[in-house]
């Protein structure tokens, strides 16, 4: 079978892993590689435009996400070789071991599907690997500004400046039908367990289950921002009072692109274009009614992708 190897050179992990090796390990794995390297999504278009066969993914989440989301209704399959800094994808599918420990259990490897996120909205359509929403992280991750390069100093100099300014956005949601309105610190669509930046918010999600997972943060004026960033931390978060977590199919969301909403790790609509909020009291309607507002239709597209994972090592006999 064939298999096309695409590498992230910019991935974190990517100095670690040498190509030549990777393709001498898929032939012993039965395959016909292929090998491309790009740091481009665009040239995900032509390279994938007629993919068939394995499709090897080796970089980052986000990597995985411009891979898996041009590989839609063709006739492949896809293997994530974890090589970022977060590694969500890898971590949310048990994927463990090194790019060529990997590639050798893909020699009878597990097939399993993957579910794909997805979200209508009047800008288009958008797709999301792991996570989609609003609040302390969207706006986080708005100051960050990703496009601007990566940063640890600058991660964190966002993270406390957000922190120490935040406030919760209130928001016209239903889920399946039922009325889920309110003020939120934080709210998470989850179809993986984690996002961001190693934030296990959804310990229980499963990205083959056909099911979104709902975190939901109330505000809470007994507890900081920071106990909660902690909590996130520490992955105790559902211990904190006001954490709701629920699961469902179909989310509409009434939103007037007044604060950031977040697919993964980009931010809708672009910090240029947003108008200041008015952030109303908990409990209170919504004072933004005489603006424009956007319907967001957020839900899965089930067995989206077909997976390839190495097969487990076998047990040892105690």
């Amino acid at each position: 079978m064939k298999a096309t190897l695409i590498v992230n050179p910019n991935s974190g992990g990517a100095e670690k892993v040498i190509p030549e090796e990777m393709m001498k390990s898929l032939v012993e794995a039965g395959y016909e590689p292929v090998f491309l390297s790009t740091s481009s999504e665009e040239d995900l278009d032509s390279i994938l435009k007629d993919a068939s066969g394995l499709v090897v993914s080796a970089g980052g989440d986000g990597t995985f996400r411009a891979v898996a989301t041009r590989l839609l209704g063709k006739e492949a399959f896809v293997t994530h070789l974890p090589l970022g800094t977060a590694n969500n994808v890898g971590a949310s599918l048990g994927i463990e071991g090194s790019a060529l420990e990997i590639i050798a259990g893909l020699k009878n490897p597990v097939k399993r599907h993957f579910d794909l996120g997805v979200v209508t909205a009047p800008w288009g359509r958008d797709y999301f690997i792991e996570a989609c929403g609003f609040g302390l992280y969207a706006d986080a991750l708005a100051r960050y500004d990703p496009n601007e390069g990566r940063s640890l100093l600058r991660s964190l100099s966002s993270m406390i400046e957000t922190i120490s300014e935040f406030e919760s956005h209130f928001a016209q949601i239903t889920l399946d039908g039922e009325d889920i309105s309110g003020t939120y610190r934080m709210f998470e669509v989850m179809n993986t367990s984690r996002f961001g930046p190693w934030i296990k918010l959804a310990p229980e999600a499963d990205p083959g289950d056909g099911l979104l997972d709902i975190v939901r943060i109330h505000p809470d004026h007994d507890e900081s921002l920071f106990r909660y960033v902690a909590s996130l931390v520490a992955e105790d978060l559902k211990e904190l009072p006001n954490v709701e977590v629920s699961r469902g199919r179909c989310l509409e969301f009434r939103w007037r692109g007044n604060f950031p909403f977040h697919i993964d790790a980009e931010i809708r609509p672009p910090v240029s274009e947003r108008p200041k909020e008015r952030t109303p009291a908990v409990g209170a309607t919504d004072p933004n009614s005489h603006t424009e507002e956007n319907v967001l239709r957020i839900e899965l597209m089930p067995q989206a992708l077909e997976i390839w994972q190495p097969a487990p090592p076998p047990e040892k006999d105690e």
